[in-house]
């Protein structure tokens, strides 16, 4: 459940400015093949991302690693848009990630790669 509740929010978080770039969609692709989310499960979540539970990942690395994602997905085709970065902070909210961590986190990962230890990444910021 809470790989495909990542995968909603990616998707909905694409959508958000009215249109899913390819750049996008290959992303959201990657991340879900990574998860092992299967064609028949990515292609109902791709239809209605409102299906998918909201869930939170209880795991400090995982729910860091999701959002960075998030982050992420938003900065692959150039033009983040006001819906994606309102979208974002809400998204941030519900995963307790605090609003002056959310723009360091876009800050590190516009300049650099992501990390391999994502809870450090966190707790380094």
């Amino acid at each position: 459940m809470e790989k495909e509740s990542h995968l909603a929010n990616l998707i909905t978080l694409a959508k958000a400015d009215g249109i899913m770039h390819p750049m996008e969609s290959l992303f959201i692709q990657g991340v879900a093949a990574r998860m092992g989310i299967d064609n028949v499960a990515f292609t109902r979540i791709a239809r209605s991302p409102e299906i998918a539970s909201k869930m939170v990942p209880t795991n400090d690395e995982t729910r860091v690693r999701h959002f960075c994602e998030l982050i992420v997905l938003t900065q692959v085709d150039f033009m983040g848009s006001d819906e994606e970065k309102r979208l974002l902070e809400e998204i941030g909210e519900r995963m307790h990630i605090p609003k002056e961590k959310v723009t360091k986190l876009e800050k590190y990962l516009s300049e650099n790669k992501l990390p391999q230890d994502y809870t450090e990444l966190y707790n380094n910021l």
